[in-house]
């Protein structure tokens, strides 16, 4: 009896320490959805902050692997990695290296990064600077197992405006685009070494972060490239199927979101669709489902409830919608100018909504529209990095700072 009793605790401390894990872009499945255990059921008037630090400027959001948080920033001509303790804001350890970097005047105004969000995984938390150096660091003690700066593979290590894809990681393998305009390369590389075992160079990087799903039988990588949206397989780094998906000035931003096996896709200036993958013998083929051409978005990616899409488009200086995943018909839309941006995570039957200005909306979609429960304002600079949510706390970071702060 005892050792049973034992056998449950443990049992029970293992779920609790994984709960909290946001070890990845958009949570712990890179769908932005998390469970609804992970907020309160009740939401008080207004939220208490735990503790905040200066860290530093960039997008690039924060993980918690471990019970430690790891945010990648950047202090005057240096990107930063530290690791911190959730409980106080203390900083565990910390490493950096010299970046200088000239922005592209057209995103001036978003800063010299970075804008990748890390990845950490048993020992291993792996940065992608804007300039495309790609490190990986022991999550103990900050260690560098190995780091690589692209400089003599591509004619750029990073896009025009600044590498910004979220590394993924699954089966001991790390998943990335590395290089520049026209010239790069999808690569499978081991994560405790950094060597690759694959590589696809058929486009050169965009800026959206990778997802893995199964069609056909076939665990493939799904990722928009410069040019496309396209599906490699995951064993082998061979082109599957790929279907032309260019926006204006190359910037496809928003991670594919996954509906009923199909493709959720969506783009700056190319609205939105319903992509359905399939192989018929031997011939992978795409198909168009529904199309939306006027409403998309640019940096945001929508999150599903049931058969519902719930969105933030660009279009009239940003705007909540909410649209049929079966159908696309828009059955509502928000009034214009809500914000430049805003992440989105569902908590059960919640949308929990951190807007670039600083708001943090709680509420509740239906085809009528958003039925706000609660409103705080968590910072008063901007707030483009994605919020991380665990043990009934939400991290934000805003432009210089990281602030935990207490949902209950």
């Amino acid at each position: 009896m005892k050792s049973k009793i034992i056998l449950v605790l443990i049992c029970f401390l293992s779920v609790q320490v994984h709960s909290q894990d946001w070890s990845q872009w958009r949570g712990p499945n890179r769908d932005g959805v998390i469970s609804a255990s992970e907020v309160p059921k009740e939401w008080p008037e207004k939220l208490e902050r735990v503790w905040q630090i200066e860290i530093g400027e960039g997008h690039s959001s924060p993980v918690i692997f471990d019970n430690k948080i790891f945010v990648f920033s950047r202090q005057n001509e240096k990107e930063v990695i530290t690791c911190v303790n959730p409980t106080n804001g203390k900083t565990i350890w910390q490493q950096s290296y010299p970046v200088p970097y000239t922005m592209h005047q057209a995103a001036y105004g978003h800063g010299k990064g970075p804008k990748s969000t890390p990845i950490a995984s048993q020992n291993a938390v792996i940065t992608l600077g804007i300039s495309g150096i790609l490190s990986c660091y022991n999550t103990e003690n900050g260690k560098l197992n190995w780091q690589n700066k692209f400089a003599d593979e591509f004619k750029s290590a990073a896009p025009v405006y600044g590498a910004a894809m979220s590394p993924l990681i699954s089966d001991g393998l790390m998943i990335i685009h590395v290089g520049g305009h026209s010239d790069g390369a999808l690569i499978a590389a081991e994560v405790q070494t950094g060597k690759v075992k694959w590589k696809w160079t058929g486009d050169g990087p965009s800026y959206a972060s990778p997802m893995i799903t199964t069609f056909a039988g076939t665990r493939q990588v799904v990722n928009f490239s410069e040019e496309h949206i396209i599906g490699i397989d995951f064993k082998t780094g061979e082109l599957l199927w790929r279907v032309p998906f260019k926006t204006p000035w190359l910037v496809s931003c928003a991670t594919p979101l996954l509906v009923d096996n199909d493709l959720i896709l969506t783009g700056y200036d190319q609205g939105m669709m319903r992509l359905k993958v399939d192989k018929k013998g031997e011939t992978w083929s795409t198909e168009k489902v529904w199309e939306k051409p006027n409403f998309g978005n640019y940096m945001n990616t929508p999150v599903l409830f049931s058969d519902l899409v719930v969105t933030f488009a660009d279009r009239n200086k940003g705007q909540y919608g909410i649209l049929d995943a079966g159908t696309g018909e828009i059955y509502w839309r928000s009034k214009g100018r809500q914000a430049s941006n805003a992440a989105l995570i569902r908590a059960g039957e919640l949308l929990l909504s951190l807007q670039t200005d600083g708001r943090f909306i709680i509420s509740r979609p239906s085809k009528n529209g958003l039925e706000i429960v609660k409103e705080y304002t968590v910072a008063d600079s901007p707030t483009w990095a994605h919020p991380v949510i665990f043990d009934k706390k939400i991290l934000i970071k805003d432009k210089t700072t990281l602030g935990l702060w207490s949902l209950e």
